[in-house]
Formats: C-alpha cells, sequence, structure tokens
C-alpha cells in the first residue's frame, strides 16, 4: 500500500467512526501495555495465559445485524477508504486484490458486498456468540466470491485431490486467487492477514463459555461425536502464508481501531509475528499430487499442542503431537539395493538397522530441489506390521499389495531417474523439510546436482542429494578424513541397476554404505534383472575402537596443518 493511499484509510477511520456514532473507547490498548503483565521476562507468555487474556479484554461483541450499531458499521470503519476524487466512502474487499474497493452502500445483496467469515461458520463459528461477530474473522468480499469461497480451507490447488483447478478463484476475485473443490487460496497481499486472523481465533476460542473448541490442521476432517465440525485447514498453508506476507502498517492499525475502539482487545500475532510458530509450529510436508501432508498419512497432525508452550524461554521448540513414521530410523539405515526400470518397476531395499513395527516407509522418484521434494512425480509408502531385522530385503514389483500409492503416479523411468527413501518424525526431523527424515537415495541416471530453487533443471530423471550424511558425531571439519559416509549412490544410467552379489555383503551401517556408495560394486543392464545379493551381516559398530581411530585422524591432521603453516 502506498502512503497516499494508507493516509486515505486514517482519514476515514476518523470519519466514519464519526459518522457511525462509535465513540467508546477502551483503556489499555497500547501494545505494550497490553501484554505487560503476561510477560514477567518471558519471551512470550504461556498459551493459557494469552488465550485468557484475549477473552477476558473482549469487552464487547456487536450485534451481526442491528437498527444500531452492528458488524456492517464496524467494517465500514475497520476496512473503510474515501474516494479521493468524490469523497464518497467505499471499503476495501479481501479477495479482490491490491486497493480494489466497493462503494460502502448499499451492502447485503448479491450484487453488493456481504461479511467474510474467514473462519466459516459450518466449521465451528456458528451463528450467535462473540466468535460469530468477532472483527478480527470478519471482513468485506464481494457477495459472489464469497459465495465461491464458501466454507472451503484455505489452500492451495489439489492438496487432497480437490479436481479441477480454477485461476483466479472467481472472475471478480484477484488474478493470483485460485481454488478447487476444497481449497480457496486467497489474494498474495492478503493471505498473511488472513492467517493471522485464524491463529487469533484458535487461540481465542477454547471452548470456555460454549462456543467450540477452534482449531487448525493439515487433516481437517474431524467430526465431534454431536456431529459438529470445530476445524480448519490447512495450518502448514496458514504458517507459510504469514511468513510469505507479513505484517504491514494497515494490518496493524486494523488492529489498534478493534481494540480501541471495538472489542477492546487485540491479535497477538499481529503484534507478534514470532508467537505464531510458539503455538501452531512450523509448516509440514506436502507429500503433492492430492496426497495430503505426510503427518495425516501417518495418523498424527504435526502441530504442536498448545499446552507446550509454558512461555518460561523464548527457545521453547514446538514438539509434535505424534512420533510420525521413523520409530527412531536415520539417515542410512535403509538403502536401495536394486532399481528395475523395465516394465514392471521394481527394486529391493536393504535394512542396515532394525525396523520398528508401526514405521512407515516412503518411497518417492520426485526430485529433491535442495530445499523441498518435488510433487511432480509419484511417492508410495509401506507400513510396517512387524518387525524387520537388520540385514533383511524388503522387495517390492510394481503393484505389490503391501505398498500404497499416496501421491502421484510412482513409476521409475527407463531413461534414468531418483529414489528416494524417507520417513516422517515430526517438527524436529533432520531432513531438509520440516518433518522428513532422509533416509536413503540412489540415482541410476548419473551425479546428483547442486541445489537449485529452479525446479526444471531435475526434470524427470534428476534430483540433487537430499541431507543423508551418515558417521555419527564425526561431522563438520574433518569428515573428508574421517569415514563420513553418505546414504546415497550415484549410477551411470542403465534400465536395471543392483548391488552385485559378489560385492561384501558384511559389516557395519558405515562400512556398508562405503561399498554401496562405490560404482564399482555395482552390476546394471538394459535387458533384465538376475538375482542379487540377499544375504547381509550388519555389525554392531565398536564406538570405542572408533572414536580412538578418529582421535588419531585428527591428530594426524592437525600436525600436517601445523607443518605446513610454518613451512609456507
Amino acid at each position: 500500500m502506498t502512503m497516499a493511499a494508507l493516509r486515505v484509510v486514517v482519514m476515514f477511520l476518523a470519519a466514519a467512526g464519526a459518522a457511525a456514532g462509535q465513540s467508546s473507547t477502551f483503556a489499555g490498548c497500547d501494545p505494550e501495555e497490553y501484554y505487560q503483565d503476561l510477560l514477567r521476562g518471558s519471551a512470550s507468555p504461556a498459551r493459557q495465559a494469552l488465550h485468557d487474556k484475549l477473552r477476558t479484554t473482549h469487552r464487547a461483541s456487536l450485534p451481526y445485524t442491528s437498527s444500531s450499531q452492528d458488524t456492517w458499521d464496524a467494517l465500514m470503519d475497520l476496512d473503510g477508504v474515501v474516494d479521493p476524487d468524490t469523497g464518497a466512502r467505499r471499503v476495501k474487499l479481501i479477495y479482490a486484490g491490491d486497493d480494489t474497493t466497493i462503494a460502502a452502500e448499499p451492502h447485503g445483496t448479491s450484487d453488493t458486498w456481504n461479511r467474510e467469515h474467514t473462519y466459516p461458520k459450518s466449521a465451528g463459528v456458528g451463528t450467535s456468540g462473540p466468535d460469530f461477530t468477532d472483527l478480527f474473522a470478519l471482513r468485506p468480499s464481494l457477495a459472489r466470491v464469497n459465495s465461491a469461497r464458501g466454507n472451503k480451507w484455505f489452500g492451495r490447488c489439489d492438496i487432497e485431490g480437490g479436481g479441477a483447478c480454477r485461476r483466479p478463484a472467481h472472475e471478480l476475485a484477484a488474478e493470483d486467487t485460485e481454488t478447487d473443490s476444497s481449497s480457496w487460496l486467497p489474494p498474495a497481499n492478503t493471505r498473511g492477514d488472513v492467517a493471522r486472523a485464524l491463529f487469533y481465533m484458535s487461540l481465542r476460542y477454547d471452548g470456555d463459555d460454549g462456543e467450540l473448541d477452534l482449531l487448525l490442521s493439515d487433516c481437517p476432517n474431524e467430526v465431534l461425536d454431536d456431529g459438529q465440525v470445530n476445524e480448519i485447514g490447512y495450518r502448514s498453508e496458514l504458517l507459510r502464508w504469514h511468513m510469505e506476507d507479513p505484517v504491514d502498517e494497515e494490518e496493524r492499525l486494523r488492529n489498534d481501531r478493534i481494540c480501541h475502539r471495538w472489542q477492546g482487545n487485540r491479535n497477538p500475532f499481529i503484534d507478534h509475528p514470532d508467537w505464531v510458530e510458539t503455538y501452531f509450529g512450523r509448516p509440514g510436508t506436502l507429500i503433492g499430487d492430492g496426497g495430503g501432508y505426510v503427518s495425516c498419512r501417518d495418523g498424527a497432525d504435526e502441530g504442536p499442542p498448545p499446552e507446550e508452550n509454558d512461555g518460561d524461554s523464548d527457545d521453547d521448540a514446538p514438539a509434535s503431537s505424534g512420533e510420525g513414521s521413523c520409530n527412531g530410523l536415520e539417515a542410512g539405515d535403509i538403502a536401495v539395493i536394486a532399481a528395475g526400470s523395465d516394465d514392471p518397476d521394481s527394486f529391493q531395499l536393504l535394512a542396515l538397522a532394525d525396523i520398528q513395527p508401526g514405521s512407515s516407509i516412503y518411497l518417492t522418484d520426485n526430485a529433491y530441489t535442495g530445499y523441498r521434494l518435488r510433487d511432480n512425480e509419484g511417492t508410495i509408502f509401506f507400513q510396517v506390521k512387524n518387525l524387520i531385522s537388520a540385514g533383511s530385503i524388503i522387495v517390492y514389483e510394481n503393484g505389490s499389495p503391501e505398498w500404497e500409492a499416496v501421491g502421484g503416479a510412482f513409476s521409475l523411468s527407463a531413461s534414468g531417474d531418483t529414489i528416494i527413501v524417507y520417513c516422517t518424525n515430526g517438527l524436529e526431523a533432520g531432513g531438509g523439510e520440516s518433518g522428513l527424515t532422509f533416509l536413503s537415495a540412489l540415482s541410476y541416471s548419473g551425479d546428483f546436482l547442486d541445489p537449485n530453487e529452479d525446479e526444471s533443471v531435475f526434470g524427470t530423471d534428476k534430483s540433487s542429494l537430499p541431507p543423508l550424511e551418515i558417521g555419527g558425531d564425526d561431522k563438520g571439519f574433518f569428515s573428508f578424513l574421517t569415514g563420513v559416509q553418505f546414504a546415497a549412490t550415484a549410477l551411470e544410467h542403465t534400465d536395471n541397476a543392483w548391488y552385485s552379489p559378489a560385492a561384501p555383503s558384511s559389516g557395519t551401517k558405515d562400512e556398508l554404505w562405503s561399498y554401496l556408495s562405490n560404482q564399482s560394486f555395482w552390476e546394471g543392464s538394459n535387458t533384465d534383472m538376475p538375482a542379487i545379493q540377499s544375504d547381509f551381516t550388519i555389525l554392531v559398530e565398536d564406538v570405542t575402537s572408533r572414536s580412538s581411530v578418529l582421535s588419531g585422524r585428527r591428530l594426524w591432521l592437525l600436525l600436517i596443518l601445523i607443518s605446513w603453516i610454518c613451512c609456507r
């Protein structure tokens, strides 16, 4: 927004409020004063304390429609502008793009504007109570655009296979909007505003006073025992929008205005954007191709339980509410030891550590860009029902019933491809994407590429190397001399590739990866896939012995460095 336009908004805020007769002013709305009693030396307040603050300072709830002051008046005050040429009163529209306005009067008809509940009535707000008229969640919208949004969850197209995507979302919506049968993407310049409004609603309404406990979820399909719904999606989309569209001055002015003139409370996520991660975590990982979020596949949403923030430290890391699918697996614990792209597709995995029951192993031919997994190909997963001991082989052939597709079409290309194995492990997982732990990777199309934000460079056969360093606590400056391996193999292209039956098959995980990552121990063919190595012995590493070897290597390297410096 330009400063000139902002001045117009400020001018109208005074004029419209006076015209509507709104004169009450609530004390204690200064941002520093408002939170002062909650912090007491902490970077963020305890969740319950902040919820109580929002609830007890919500000192006025307007009627939705009334012959006196109501939410129409408030929205004309909060989102109003004055036409600089005519002096006419207008309102800004939430889904219509930059500075798009409509006459403030008339309103409430199909050809004018109405009141958009960003948190839908059918998803828990209902048609009465303070949540129904809460001004942080109400915004002016063209009636026909509001109808097109309906009660769709907030997100991009095809998060959960929503069918055809329409861009823009409506002929009267902004060009950068989109929608499918279940999702709605607002304009880029209001996505953060929408996200922070919903973070506020989820924190403000916990079911204390007869309202429902409003929730944000990546798996918004739960129905309460009485048939009501109290959650919407997608939390991870909202978290991304919060980061991509940060708080601006117009949003701060609206926050101030709601507190001072209309409700008496504030939106803490406008005043303290960093608190969003404290209470709602970090974005989860999208499977792609309509597969939803990985946390939903594993039966555990990735958001931290709100109670986990006690407000005692600014370092409180949001924990996962579920353990995900890894159950202790880490990089290098599963290796791809064969891949066949001649019809039918096939691969074999080697367990280099015990795989516990309840684990889910994901395998994708989507590329890793260095920042995220692409979603232009496919992903399958295998639910482990019984213990798989180290040294065991997991076999897949196209159509194997124990493997389930979760996104896109998994199909190994005869012209070369990359296979990435991973599991999900909540927000603190060790992968390059929040929530993923990468286990191994195999490229049979040559070397891995450097990370690149331009995803098109990877095509359908190349990938960047995921974070797959193994070797214990020995990463860093000395790693090139201390035996650190990467759980990845890059092979020149053949249609079918396999770890040679003549190659070493006994050793510790690190030792076996030194062989598995070496192309000279592999064989390939463009015509067939013979019987491969199937008898592996995984030895437990002698940590004490390895530590002494590494210490010797460090000392040797230090002596070389000292000698080199002294002799220059």
